[in-house]
């Protein structure tokens, strides 16, 4: 996505995880990678790795320095997330409690810290907005693995 936004010829070298990525580009093997804070942040913190822009349209907490590619590029946003899921048919009393618990701890004292020492910033959503927000983000990657012609190897 962001080789064909930015125009930039880029080979992409694929490593077998992060670990691997990071040691690559702290070695000097690549110039560049695409990485999650959380992921990253220890070596950023540290000084071996060096954060030139993030993919989130909002910035990065506890990072006001890093500017976002958005300001070079209007509406590119390409965040990392996760999502608590259960299988399809799970009864909706069950979802309700869930959702209310996991929100509940998300909240907590504890698990914010957790969070702010990570960069990691939970998304409280409801279950209808965790659902738009998954079909938006579906219907956003469809179409760039389609524009893009890509194909899972």
């Amino acid at each position: 996505m962001f080789k064909r936004e930015a125009g930039v010829d880029v080979l992409h070298i694929p490593y077998k995880g992060t670990t691997a990525a990071l040691t690559g580009l702290i070695g000097g093997d690549v110039d560049l990678m695409v990485e999650s804070l959380p992921a990253a942040k220890p070596h950023i913190d540290s000084g071996r790795v060096k954060v030139i822009a993030t993919g989130s349209a909002k910035g990065l907490t506890g990072y006001p320095e890093v500017e976002t590619v958005a300001k070079y590029y209007p509406g590119f946003n390409a965040t990392t997330w996760v999502a608590l899921m259960t299988p399809k048919g799970t009864a909706p009393g069950v979802l309700d409690k869930l959702h209310a618990s996991t929100q509940a701890v998300i909240k907590t004292d504890r698990l914010q810290k957790l969070f702010r020492e990570n960069a990691a910033e939970p998304m409280v959503l409801s279950r209808a907005q965790s659902h738009d927000y998954i079909a938006g983000e579906v219907a956003k990657w469809k179409g760039i693995i389609k524009q893009g012609n890509i194909s899972a190897d």
